[in-house]
Formats: structure tokens, sequence, C-alpha cells
């Protein structure tokens, strides 16, 4: 998801398919490189496993080919992505 919302915000700027492809990948990965630094789980799991890659490029494609129809489905794909969120939280019992 955050691959394709950073893909989706790079093409309402006017990106070109590098300035997409970064964004997207940037907004998809950054968060998780940084927190395994953090933790200092070093190399972080996006350089030692190719899925982490591959996954979010197939979004940005995906995204950039049939981003009109991507745009209408946003709000209902965020939407179920907190509720999501929320209900992991309660089940896990993880404070927020």
């Amino acid at each position: 998801m955050f691959a394709t919302s950073g893909a989706l915000m790079a093409i309402h700027k006017g990106f070109d398919v590098v300035g997409i492809v970064v964004l997207a990948m940037l907004t998809a990965l950054g968060g998780g490189i940084l927190r395994d630094l953090i933790i200092g789980d070093t190399p972080p799991a996006a350089f030692t496993n190719a899925n982490y890659l591959i996954i979010p490029l197939i979004a940005v494609v995906v995204t950039f080919f049939v981003h009109p129809v991507v745009q209408r489905l946003a709000f209902t794909v965020l939407v179920f992505d907190a509720a999501g969120l929320g209900l992991f939280c309660v089940g896990s019992g993880v404070p927020v």
C-alpha cells in the first residue's frame, strides 16, 4: 500500500518514471529499513530478500498504468488498511 501511495503522489506531482519508482520505493521500504537499523538488525531485511524490492516494483507498474482506477480506490483501501491495523493492535495487545 505504501508503494502505491508514493507512486500516486509522484504521478500527481508530475514526476517522470524514475522519480515515481524512487518515491514509491522510499515510501514502501524506508520505514522498515530505518527500523532494522535502529534495532541493530543489519543488514536490513529489504537488502537480503528480493521480495521486498519486487513487490513494491509490481505495485509501481500497476499504479503507473491504471492510476485513475487506483486513485478512486485509494480511500477505500485506506479505510480497510486502518481497520486492519486497529484490529491487529487490539488483538496483539500492542499499546498504541
